[in-house]
């Protein structure tokens, strides 16, 4: 008998089974019960498990013992094997012998009719964990809102055994209120996410409970046609908000959690209320662009920047804050004047770093703004291009104006960094 492994690299190899046998010449792995060869052919990808079929008699139904599944379709518009695929899926979901399911991975391109069913299927054996995938023409495109794939169930939100659920590139419409009692991880990546439920075209409140939830992450704005998005989620730990852009009606979104480890939001100006209802936040990560090309001034944008840094909870002393410019131009001491920094951020503001520092107006307004008001801060990092590059008269002009902005600061250590 012939058995197949990954090895180092990653590829697929055939090793005789006289490396597996016993010292009276019996075959070890064979002689496993099923569940357990069923649990180890789960390490591999579904299609792989299948193959072993074909190594003797008591290989020949052994897959349909493994607990986690792998589909990923690469047939794109291919029709035959688009079709082979389909089938494929179908054979593996109804001939499985495990009474449970782990996990349910599937990344599918174009076709979507059957996935109601393959759904269904794997719910009625109380899978754990369920990751699905549209995938866009290109690997690293994002789909047009309008032209995300409409999930055809909303089965998934309502299966109180679901323990992760990661969905990508859908569109996505759920009742009013959604529990689920299991849930511990939720990734809503490129989702299109509302509720239309009642009268039509009009924006409605959601409030999704998900009590047992540790982490919950989101990539682009997955909120909209809602007039409000609440989320209680007495017990997370991690909330990450990453590459958040939208410009639509106003939405106001509410996440009601008690001690978060980690909170990051990354993106732009949004034209939403975020609200963030923590008792205590051991680190946040805030990294916003600031863009003059949009529609919203700069002014608005900072405020923007000031009710993030003022949800409750946020320990200042733990926070990290990233403001980059694109386009920048009206960045002026005026405007830095009026924004609304919370005081606790400022009193408690003790290391800086600004990277690319060009000595821009600009850069030179935002430093003096710092420095004029981080009252007790204890060092500060310039990192700039070296004289050469940035030509003698300006690298001059660089270091006279830092020198100046810290005279008031008794023993504030300063570091220039030159990068190349």
């Amino acid at each position: 008998m012939e058995l197949s492994y990954v090895n180092a690299s990653g590829r697929y190899e055939i090793e005789s089974s006289q490396k597996q046998v016993s010292n009276n010449g019996r075959d070890i792995i064979s002689d496993l019960p099923n569940h357990i060869i069923g649990s180890i052919l789960s390490f591999l990808p579904t299609k792989v498990a299948v193959r072993t079929c074909v190594l003797s008699k008591r290989w020949k139904n052994l897959w349909t013992f493994v607990r986690e599944l792998s589909f990923q379709d690469h047939f794109h518009r291919i029709k035959i094997k688009k079709m082979q695929f389909v089938q494929f899926v179908y054979r593996v979901l109804r001939h499985l012998d495990s009474s449970m399911i782990d996990s349910f991975s599937l990344s599918l391109c174009y076709n979507y009719a059957h996935i109601k069913e393959w759904i269904s299927l794997v719910l009625s054996r109380k899978v754990k964990k369920v990751y699905l995938e549209a995938q866009s023409k290109h690997q690293y495109q994002e789909f047009p809102t309008k032209k995300k794939k409409e999930f055809p169930t909303n089965s998934l939100f309502e299966c109180q055994y679901l323990q992760e659920l990661c969905l990508k590139n859908f569109r996505i419409r759920l009742r009013p209120f959604i529990t689920l009692s299991s849930l511990t991880v939720l990734k809503l990546s490129r989702m299109s996410v509302t509720t239309t439920f009642g009268v039509p075209n009009e924006p409605k409140d959601l409030t999704l409970n998900f009590p047992v939830l540790r982490k919950f992450e989101t990539e682009g704005w997955p909120w909209y046609h809602v007039k409000s998005v609440t989320l209680q989620m007495p017990l997370l730990d991690v909330l990450s908000m990453d590459d958040c852009r939208y410009h639509g009606p106003h939405v106001e979104i509410n996440y009601c959690v008690s001690h978060l480890i980690k909170f990051n939001y990354t993106g732009r100006f949004l034209s939403a209320t975020i609200l963030v209802d923590a008792v205590d936040i051991v680190s946040a990560n805030i990294n916003i662009m600031l863009y003059d090309g949009s529609s919203n001034s700069i002014q608005e944008q900072m405020v923007f920047v000031s009710k993030l840094l003022s949800i409750n909870g946020l320990n200042a002393a733990s926070l990290k804050l990233c403001l980059s410019r694109e386009q920048v131009q009206d960045f002026g001491k005026t405007l830095l004047d009026s924004a609304l920094m919370p005081g606790c951020f400022l009193l408690t503001l003790k290391v800086v770093k600004f990277e690319r520092f060009a000595a821009t107006t600009h850069d030179l307004n935002f430093a003096e703004f710092v420095l004029k008001n981080a009252v007790v801060l204890e060092k500060i990092t310039f990192s700039c291009s070296p004289p050469k590059k940035l030509g003698q008269k300006k690298w001059k002009k660089v270091r006279d104006n830092i020198l100046s902005y810290t005279r008031r600061f008794n023993s504030l250590d300063i570091k220039l960094e030159i990068v190349p």
